[in-house]
């Protein structure tokens, strides 16, 4: 119980913290959406290195 309450608290700190530097909504779903988009083509990009690079390569060899 005592965990989950320090949980809780720190994330309400965190809501203050944030709260203060007042960022509109719009820009919020701006910058989610482009961590998002980055994500995925990183993402993209890692498991076509693995699976294009290094997978062949131990196939072939």
């Amino acid at each position: 119980m005592t965990g989950k309450m320090s949980v809780i608290r720190s994330f309400m700190l965190v809501m203050n913290a944030h709260s203060e530097f007042i960022t509109p909504f719009w820009l919020q779903l701006a910058i989610i959406s482009d961590i998002k988009k980055r994500a995925s083509t990183w993402t993209r990009e890692l498991f076509s290195d693995i699976l294009g690079g290094q997978c062949c390569e131990s196939f072939q060899s």
